[in-house]
C-alpha cells in the first residue's frame, strides 16, 4: 500500500469521526437551547467545537498528495510512539519531530490535530513499514541511492564490524544505511545529507527498522562535513559515498573543500566539476 492509499484510508476514518462530531454538536445546541444558562453544556459546545477544527485541519493535511504527505504521516505514527512511551523521553526522537514540525511550518497546533487514543491507534493497525514505497519515499525519486546490488557489493568489499563505526556521505534517503543496518545491527551508523527532506525520511527508515543512536546529519558533505574532532576530520573504520558524479562546482566550493583536506594534498586536472 502506498502512502496516498494509507492516506485515503485514514482520511475516510476521520470523516467518519468528524460525522459523529458533527451529530454531537447539534445535541447540544438542542440541549443548550432547554438550558441555556448551564456551563457543563457551554463547556462540551467548546471542546467540540475544538475537535472539529482540528479535524477539519487534518483533513485539508491528508488531501495533499506530495512530500508534506509523507512527513504528516511520519508525524502522526511518531507521536503514536511518544504516547505509547508515556513519560519516557527519547531525545532523539523528539529532535527528528522538531524536524519534521519546522519542516511542515506548523508548530503551534500540530499536536492537537487528532485524539490519538481513537482514530489513531485504530488506523495505524496498518503496519506503516507497508505504507511506503521507499524507492522514491519522499515524492521524488532518490537519485543518490544505488540499487541493492551496489550496495550489497559495497558491504562485502567494507565488511563493517560489530562495534566498528560507517559512514556514509551524501547519505540520501538511507538506502545503504538500511542495508548495513540489517547486515549488523552493531555497527555505529552515520551519514550525512544536504536534503533536509531526506534526513528526516532516513532517520524514520532506521528507526522503524529498530535502530537507535544513529547519526544523520544534515548540511553539505563537500563544504561542511559534519564529523569533525578538534577540527579535524573525525575518523571512521568504513567510509562510503555513492556522490553525485558531474556535479558543477565552483571556485569558492573547491578552494573551501581543499581547506578541509589539508591531510591530503590535490592536484586538480579540472575545475568544472567535483567528480
Amino acid at each position: 500500500m502506498g502512502s496516498a492509499d494509507f492516506a485515503k484510508e485514514l482520511l475516510a476514518k476521520i470523516i467518519k469521526e468528524k460525522e459523529k462530531l458533527q451529530v454531537e454538536l447539534t445535541h447540544l445546541h438542542h440541549q443548550q437551547s432547554m438550558k441555556p444558562d448551564s456551563d457543563e453544556i457551554l463547556s462540551q459546545l467548546a471542546k467540540t467545537r475544538n475537535a472539529l477544527m482540528h479535524l477539519e485541519a487534518t483533513i485539508n493535511r491528508l488531501s495533499r498528495s506530495d512530500a508534506e504527505l509523507r512527513l504528516y504521516l511520519i508525524w502522526l505514527d511518531l507521536q503514536r510512539s511518544v504516547q505509547a512511551a508515556g513519560e519516557t523521553r527519547e531525545p532523539e526522537l523528539e529532535d527528528l519531530l522538531a524536524l519534521i514540525q519546522r519542516q511542515l511550518g506548523d508548530q503551534t497546533d500540530l499536536g492537537k490535530d487528532l485524539p490519538f487514543n481513537t482514530i489513531i491507534n485504530d488506523s495505524f493497525q496498518i503496519n506503516m513499514d507497508f505504507s511506503f514505497d521507499w524507492q522514491g519515499f519522499s515524492g521524488v525519486s532518490d537519485p543518490q541511492s544505488p540499487n541493492d546490488s551496489i550496495n550489497q557489493l559495497a558491504l562485502a568489499m567494507l565488511a563493517p564490524e560489530a562495534g566498528s563505526s560507517l559512514l556514509d556521505l551524501c547519505s540520501g534517503q538511507g538506502k545503504f544505511l538500511d542495508q548495513a543496518y540489517q547486515q549488523d545491527p552493531e555497527v555505529a551508523l552515520f551519514g550525512q545529507e544536504i536534503d533536509p527532506l531526506n534526513v528526516i525520511f532516513s532517520r524514520y527508515r532506521l528507526r522503524k527498522l529498530g535502530s537507535r543512536g544513529h547519526t544523520i546529519a544534515c548540511g553539505d558533505a563537500v563544504r561542511e562535513p559534519a564529523f569533525l574532532q578538534s577540527g579535524h576530520e573525525q575518523q571512521f573504520a568504513r567510509i562510503f559515498s555513492n556522490f553525485p558524479f558531474l556535479m558543477r562546482i565552483d571556485q569558492e566550493t573547491l578552494d573551501a573543500v581543499l581547506a578541509n583536506w589539508t591531510r591530503f594534498p590535490l592536484e586538480l586536472t579540472t575545475r568544472n566539476t567535483a567528480d
